[in-house]
């Protein structure tokens, strides 16, 4: 049997620098510290978990984070997009989707004050974002995959063709992105996220091409039907397509693990 070599993980406890609302539903969260040293092999736009005390009684430090057994039983472990990384200024960026305080990462950082603590754990990654040269670019997310689609924008080639769709609760969510010329971003509106959305049906209106590159990360049931077409239509080879599951109506990020992750990219 070949037992698969665990990915090193980068973790450290960075303090709260600034925060900011970029629009009513996001929050620019920025943090700095000693720690982020610890960070030298991160990228900006790959996956970070965010860890937070689930009582008063855990600390938080270094080594409580890298004490993988228990790392579950003491915090709340969230997964974001690492948005942007200055080393020059020693800061991390994550952008946080606010939705109440029915979420502890939600909850924290609407209520989070400049000085606070934040666990940031992250896998030492080298999977590309998306191909240096295809035909066309598609990207697709819900409000929850604005911040990796924004961070897709930004690197992608100059010359760049394609398309994004991007869905958010209303007018008021609107980013102006940097994106290159030939890049179109349609912004799509859609009040009950995971009850509805628009996503599939563009996707589907598409008329893919060989060597076309498709995105897209959404709710677990959307991000289903996404893949499931794409299979279905043949058209693109299984390197030219990533279908995430973010997360799932109705269930928390630990109880929709096993089905968020039977959508592979």
């Amino acid at each position: 049997m070949i037992r698969r070599e665990m990915p090193a993980i980068m973790s450290g406890v960075l303090t709260l620098k600034e925060k900011k609302y970029v629009t009513p539903h996001y929050i620019r969260i920025v943090l700095t510290g000693d720690e982020i040293a610890n960070f030298k092999d991160a990228k900006v736009g790959d996956n970070n978990k965010i860890a937070i005390p689930k009582s008063k009684d855990v600390v938080l430090n270094s080594g409580s984070l890298q004490q993988r057994e228990s790392v579950k039983e003491n915090f709340y472990i969230r997964t974001y997009t690492l948005r942007a990384l200055d080393w020059e200024q020693g800061e991390m960026v994550v952008d946080f989707v606010a939705h109440g305080d029915e979420g502890p990462a939600s909850s924290w950082a609407i209520h989070a004050e400049v000085g606070d603590k934040l666990g940031v754990m992250m896998k030492v990654k080298n999977k590309a974002l998306f191909p240096e040269e295809a035909n066309r670019y598609f990207l697709f997310g819900d409000h929850t995959a604005v911040p990796v689609v924004s961070v897709m924008l930004e690197k992608l080639p100059v010359e760049a063709k394609g398309e994004v769709f991007l869905e958010v609760f209303d007018e008021s969510d609107i980013l102006d992105l940097e994106a290159p010329k030939g890049i179109k971003v349609n912004w799509l509106l859609n009040s009950k996220p995971g009850q509805q959305s628009s996503l599939f049906t563009k996707l589907s209106q598409l008329n893919l091409a060989a060597k076309d590159f498709v995105f897209a990360a959404c709710e677990h049931g959307f991000a289903n039907q996404m893949q499931s077409h794409l299979r279905e239509q043949e058209i693109l080879e299984r390197k030219d397509w990533q279908v995430y599951a973010y997360w799932k109506y109705g269930v928390s990020e630990d109880a929709s693990s096993v089905d968020r992750k039977s959508i592979r990219a």
